[in-house]
């Protein structure tokens, strides 16, 4: 069952109740602007707008905690609009524009036609904005500059975290968000990489393997005969939300892609080789891939895990092609 609402334009909820869900929404990026920007901080204006509106029920809530504005793509989002397609409510309620969305055409495409066809209103408190009201001149013109100005926001913070990532690549600090297997972030400095003894025996055990002869396929099966856990459990284990590109079976168990990823990591060695992909734009979500020779490298950025005498060999092996295996890719 949709949900039906008179078109009939208004400045006030007295002429019909709107049955409301509240929309928040924090990145990584909002957080340096205080508190006003916060989680906690959206959801009680919104109550508190609504509390002061007796024909405003908040009747469900959504929120995207660390998500960007530039991609609708957020989880919290994405169940608010399958509930609103399900009729659960006729009006979403956010802080201002930004929390919505700060892609400029998406913005757009989301007010001015995805929103009206599920008979749904979006009511922005800061720009005191209302998709259902008859827009005059001015509101027709204010709207596109207010999401282009969201947007520009994105562009400018993408273009500062795009520096100041490539000046820690180039001052040897690790910038990923997950330590490579066998390394945990350093408590004392997390751009800094430390031995996991554990998980590191295993990979030194990998490497002994192969240059004993035994292909990326068994030393798998090697090590799920022995119940050792692969990368993904054995992070999920010590409490990370780490996720891997693989899936299915390949997501829980050794599989030789697994071991040959590690087999061709030169981290192990104590080198950093960051910067192998690169996004054109803030737009796309996907890295491209950048030529070897303009990767950023930092040799003894670490302590090794193993020799580089022995990466370099195990190398030499990988490149004979010695096993069908050894030919698979390096990437997932």
């Amino acid at each position: 069952m949709h949900a039906t609402i008179s078109t009939t334009t208004t400045s006030s909820t007295e002429q019909g109740t709107w049955r409301a869900a509240s929309y928040t929404r924090l990145s990584r990026e909002d957080q340096m602007a205080g508190e006003s920007n916060s989680i906690a901080s959206q959801r009680k204006l919104i109550d508190d707008w609504a509390a002061e509106r007796s024909g405003v029920q908040i009747v469900a809530r959504y929120s995207d905690d660390g998500w960007s504005g530039a991609t609708f793509d957020r989880p919290g989002f994405q169940q608010m609009i399958a509930d609103a397609q399900a009729g659960r409510f006729d009006t979403i309620v956010v802080k201002d524009l930004s929390r919505f969305g700060r892609s400029y055409l998406d913005c757009g495409s989301w007010i001015e036609r995805e929103l009206p066809r599920l008979g749904v209103r979006l009511y922005s408190i800061a720009d005191d904005f209302d998709s259902m009201q008859s827009w005059d001149y001015n509101m027709a013109l204010l709207l596109p500059i207010k999401n282009l100005m969201n947007e520009m926001l994105v562009i400018t913070t993408s273009e500062k975290v795009r520096t100041s990532l490539a000046a820690k690549r180039r001052r040897g600090e690790f910038v990923s968000n997950f330590a490579p297997y066998g390394y945990v972030k350093d408590p004392a400095d997390p751009h800094r990489l430390r031995i996991d003894p554990e998980a590191a025996d295993v990979v030194r055990r990998i490497f002994d393997w192969r240059l004993e002869g035994r292909s990326a396929r068994e030393i798998a099966r090697m090590l799920n005969a022995r119940g050792i856990p692969c990368p993904t459990l054995y992070r999920q284990a010590h409490g990370s939300s780490y996720q891997n590109c693989f899936c299915g079976e390949e997501s829980v168990r050794w599989h030789a892609k697994t071991v040959l990823r590690i087999l061709r990591n030169e981290v192990y060695t104590g080198a950093l080789a960051q910067g192998k992909t690169r996004r054109p734009n803030w737009r796309l979500h996907m890295g491209m891939p950048v030529p070897r020779d303009q990767w950023q490298r930092t040799e003894r950025a670490h302590e090794a895990v193993v020799s580089r005498d022995d990466f370099e060999a195990v190398a030499q092996l990988l490149s004979k092609g010695t096993y069908a295996d050894d030919k698979g890719p390096s990437n997932c």
